[in-house]
This record gives structure tokens, C-alpha cells and sequence, in this order.
């Protein structure tokens, strides 16, 4: 993940609030989204609702 630098600063500041680090702060944020998807749903869509990582 490669936020700007805004959202960079403001999760760092997050993370040093709250004592910890972006690994564990952000894997259970990906694993709810990640769980949120319906692959069915994703695989039947004609574009993908995400633009493709270069």
C-alpha cells in the first residue's frame, strides 16, 4: 500500500497514537474488506470496479 502523503502522515500519526504498527493495525482493515467481496458478483462484472495495478 502506497497512500499519498497526507493519508501517510495522518496513519502515522494514527499508529503512534494508539501504540502500534501499520501491519497490525491495517491487516484486520484488509481482511474486512477483503471478506466484504463477493468473488461471484467480481468475476461477473464486466469491468472491474478497481483500476489494475501497473
Amino acid at each position: 500500500m502506497k497512500p499519498d502523503l497526507t493519508r501517510a502522515e495522518k496513519l502515522r500519526a494514527i499508529m503512534e497514537i494508539l501504540d502500534t504498527n501499520a501491519v497490525d493495525y491495517l491487516t484486520p482493515l484488509v481482511a474486512d474488506h477483503i471478506d466484504s467481496i463477493d468473488l461471484e458478483e467480481l468475476r461477473n462484472q464486466e469491468r472491474l470496479p478497481y483500476p489494475k495495478a501497473s
